[in-house]
């Protein structure tokens, strides 16, 4: 079992139940920032989105920088931000609300192995108790730093969290549609079945979302949830727009990375 793997047949799952064609056929035409925009974090006007067009990437190009970057971007290494590989900006500093010990805050806060967590019911029927199974049990660090293999698995736990998230922005998934997400993950094994059904029973919490993303993670987890959004909503760009602000991003890196999934712009 990997969480790797279950955030993959999730992803597929939400391409086939949403029809998110920046998954599938590599997005949508961006418009174009207007001059002298307000680039204070989460600021910004929101517009409508564009034209379909035939953008490079897609869901391959995008999971992979999602993976690939979110065992990168952590507190292991700050010098490979993926939001400054993309925009060419460095951060002025860390985002205030980010863990204090990234990844292992992160894990001890999906198991619930940390004091304030414990005894969380939710955690170990969902995201929480799939990835303690999968590392084999989890029990609270004290200040150990995590294998590189574990961090991949926290990792992937977080974006399934942000993508399951962002699918439920705008309205709850009805029976027909929960139905297509669970044949679409195939060979899924139960715990991952139940893990997935918890998330989706979860309250959407863009707030408690982000107090759970690392500094350095911002980008993977902002273009995980984008990953599960056409645009084609108020609801979807609103959601957005608050995960842009909890997260500390400026309109012209959320607009960045808008551009990298080959999505309309929400900003102006």
């Amino acid at each position: 079992m990997s969480l790797a793997k279950t955030l993959m047949k999730v992803v597929i799952g939400v391409a086939i139940v949403k029809g998110v064609s920046s998954l599938t056929t590599g997005g949508t035409d961006a418009a174009k920032p207007a001059p002298g925009r307000n680039t204070a974090p989460g600021r910004g006007t929101r517009i409508e989105t564009g034209r379909k067009s035939n953008v490079p990437g897609g869901l391959d190009d995008l999971m992979d920088d999602v993976l690939r970057g979110g065992a990168r971007g952590t507190t292991r290494s700050t010098d490979d931000d993926p939001l400054q590989r993309i925009t060419r900006q460095k951060r002025s500093a860390p985002r205030k609300t980010a863990p204090k010990r990234g990844m292992e805050d992160l894990l001890e806060e999906l198991t619930g192995a940390s004091s304030r967590s414990a005894g969380r019911s939710q955690a170990d029927a969902g995201l929480g108790g799939l990835l303690g199974s999968v590392l084999g049990g989890v029990t609270a660090r004290s200040g150990g730093a995590l294998r590189i293999e574990e961090e991949e698995e926290v990792s992937a736990a977080l974006m399934l969290r942000a993508i399951i998230q962002a699918v439920k922005c705008d309205g709850a998934l009805d029976a027909d549609e929960k139905r297509k997400l669970m044949e679409a993950m195939g060979d899924a094994s139960a715990a991952e079945v139940q893990a997935v059904n918890a998330e989706l029973a979860r309250p959407v919490d863009v707030d408690g979302l982000a107090r759970m993303v690392p500094a350095g993670l911002e980008a993977q987890v902002y273009l995980a949830s984008l990953s599960a959004i056409d645009l084609d909503q108020q609801a979807e760009a609103q959601y957005l727009h608050a995960l842009a602000v909890a997260l500390e991003l400026a309109p012209h890196e959320v607009n960045a990375l808008h551009d990298r999934a080959g999505a309309a712009h929400i900003y102006r």
